[in-house]
């Protein structure tokens, strides 16, 4: 009766430990697939330039798109852009990207060229964006996330969040040198 039990207790920790191994396996395989995912979905197109992460810093597109927020634009066929859409595009010569909502589409002899305002603009835009000032289509937003970089550019956010750390580490470091060097004068 005891052998039994042993080996009923035997297969029971056996079938937990194969189902704890399956778990962890399943975990890592799932991991490599997100991580695979990650790289080729995101990584790889905005290296390639084909995705754009940016922030947004003025309010012309609110209440649809806030400052703060990242919006990320995926490169697109001009030619499948519609009124409505928003997308991100650069005139010749600036600097700055813009992401605003396309108010008309104009297929001329010259190309193809886009009107476009902000949602919180009373006016359209001044200037009409060319086929190829167009970076991408907006694909997503992501809420508040651009405050964090934006504010590192700062000089509080810079001291706040780079340099106090950075001198925190150091004083910490400089702590554990000095008391490894008071041990090991005790211990002589």
């Amino acid at each position: 009766m005891k052998k039994k039990r042993s080996d009923v207790s035997t297969q029971r920790n056996n079938s937990i430990k194969f189902l704890r191994n399956l778990r962890k396996k399943l975990a890592l395989i799932i991991l490599i697939v997100l991580s695979i995912s990650l790289l080729y979905f995101v990584a790889l197109p905005t290296i390639r330039g084909d995705v754009h992460l940016l922030i947004v810093l003025s309010g012309s597109m609110e209440p649809s798109i806030h400052i703060g927020d990242i919006v990320v634009s995926s490169r697109v066929d001009v030619k499948e852009l519609k009124e409505g859409e928003i997308i991100t595009f650069r005139y010749k010569g600036e600097d700055n990207y813009i992401t605003h909502r396309i108010s008309k589409v104009l297929h001329t002899e010259f190309g193809i060229f886009f009107k476009t305002k902000g949602d919180a603009n009373e006016n359209e835009d001044s200037r009409l964006v060319e086929s190829n000032e167009v970076a991408g289509k907006v694909l997503f937003v992501i809420p508040y996330l651009g405050y964090l970089p934006a504010f590192a550019r700062t000089i509080p956010g810079y001291i706040l969040l780079i340099l106090l750390p950075g001198v925190l580490i150091i004083v910490n470091e400089l702590k554990r040198i000095r008391t490894e060097i008071f041990r090991k004068r005790l211990s002589k």
